[in-house]
């Protein structure tokens, strides 16, 4: 086959993989992750060759500052390929190891976030209708065999998604590296290579060059075989994402404060497998992710929930938690179900507040109608200014219709307030007692004995 023959063979089998995942279109505004290395420049190069998609195409780089002089001398080498191509050059420079140590993670998932956040910046930018990034069929490969030794489930053995929401393309990721040095040799195009590939201390590299080569010697088409694996994964967890999508919306929904309140008896009735699929993707949803979470954090998780406790808790990492209570369950980040606020107000009207939004105002009344958003206050009790906060430990009243003093916390418990929401409820505070729990129950010493009295109507609702 001769040159132009291979050239053309290479990049019709990007087309077909573009087509395929349906990963560009025409008229495209793409933002293009280039290093300077191989898998990017090639990249590169293929997208500036799809004439027919007439995209606009925008290099963006960054230099992590990990390499010295290393890092400079790739930026000036994309800089230098943008300017002989008419392109668009956007660069960053970042101190990744100063944002690992920030970020309590490894060096390479700091300088992916770093990364992706600079291609967010840039979409913003320049309206950018895809990021296209240079991952490879043996990416894929390595990337597989990455999660199998952490542990993994369907949707990690999946491997890289071709398209991840909301713009994330990956054209190249039925490519293999060969094909790609092979095509920028031939055609005589430069690129550089990073010295940190051939560093065993990342765990990448120590499957690239150690575990992969001595799979091949058991099996040549060990890579082959792991990729039509994967996408078997791939078509395997679709199926079921699609069937725990509808499943999710009878067992969980979203409440006003973010978290997500599932029923425990509906989440029971399922299989365990779909079971562990719902539970991660209530995660997925509050988290936007599902790093540093694995299989024991979930298996505990459904543990707890089929068990005969009537209330426990979770904690997972990155600040999440899974608790029930009674009938239901929630999947949160621990600081959405412990607001820590006060506000105090001098005034009647509307007010608006980042945990509580409600309206006071003077109003006479010929029928006591209370619903659980309006209390009723006696005007010879009400006086401004007055605070609202939520539950803290020792608070009492005396709730409607009882003559004495009650714990807060043991008002909650008769009620069935799960103790992850006891925070969610505000408290309304007139000369320093508890005059209502808003959403819940009024304090019998602030009821109405006349047609004139105080109305409150509380707005928001956290559950």
């Amino acid at each position: 086959m001769d040159l132009h023959l291979k050239i053309l063979s290479l990049l019709n089998k990007v087309r077909k993989t573009i087509t395929k995942h349906n990963l560009l279109s025409r008229g495209d505004t793409v933002i293009v992750g280039v290093s300077g290395g191989a898998d990017s420049i090639c990249l590169l190069n293929f997208l500036l060759l799809l004439k027919e998609y007439e995209l606009s195409i925008i290099v963006a780089h960054v230099n992590h500052s990990l390499r010295g002089e290393e890092s400079e001398r790739d930026a000036d080498f994309v800089k230098k390929v943008c300017r002989d191509n008419g392109l668009e050059f956007e660069l960053l420079v970042e101190n990744a190891s100063a944002i690992k140590k920030e970020m309590g993670k490894s060096i390479e998932e700091s300088a992916r976030i770093i990364r992706y956040r600079f291609f967010e910046i840039l979409t913003t930018k320049y309206d950018a209708h895809k990021v296209a990034t240079a991952h490879t069929a043996c990416d894929q490969v390595e990337t597989v065999f990455m999660r199998l030794i952490r542990g993994s489930g369907l949707k990690g053995l999946s491997g890289i998604p071709f398209f991840r929401e909301p713009n994330i393309v990956r054209p190249l990721l039925e490519i293999s590296k060969d094909e790609i040095k092979g095509f920028l040799t031939e055609n005589k195009i430069k690129w550089v290579e990073d010295s940190s590939n051939t560093e065993q201390k990342y765990f990448r590299n120590k499957i690239r060059h150690k575990l992969i080569p001595v799979l091949n010697e058991l099996n040549p088409n060990i890579s082959e075989n792991i990729l039509r694996t994967s996408e078997q994964f791939t078509l395997n967890d679709s199926f079921i994402s699609e069937h725990t999508n509808k499943l999710f919306k009878k067992v969980f929904r979203k409440t006003a404060a973010g978290f997500y309140l599932g029923n425990i008896k509906k989440f029971n009735k399922v299989h365990r497998f779909i079971k562990f699929a719902l539970i991660r993707e209530a995660i997925r949803r509050v988290n936007e992710n599902l790093l540093n979470i694995d299989f024991d954090h979930v298996d505990s998780a459904l543990k707890l929930l089929s068990s005969k406790k009537i209330s426990g808790e979770v904690n997972l990492p990155n600040d999440l938690l899974i608790a029930k209570s009674y009938e239901d369950f929630i999947v949160t980040h621990k600081s959405k179900i412990n607001p820590k606020y006060s506000y105090t107000i001098d005034s009647f009207g509307q007010h608006k507040f980042e945990h509580v939004s409600f309206r006071i105002k003077k109003v006479k009344v010929k029928k006591l109608d209370l619903g659980s958003n309006v209390a009723l206050i006696d005007p010879k009790k009400f006086k401004f200014p007055i605070e609202i906060r939520n539950f803290r430990p020792g608070d009492k009243f005396v709730p409607f219709g009882m003559k004495g003093e009650k714990k807060l916390k043991n008002f909650f418990i008769d009620e069935k307030v799960p103790r992850y929401l006891r925070k969610l409820f505000p408290l309304f505070i007139i000369n320093g007692e508890i005059a209502w729990v808003g959403g819940l129950r009024m304090s019998e010493r602030f009821k109405v004995k006349g047609k004139e009295c105080i109305k409150i109507e509380y707005s928001g609702r956290y559950i």
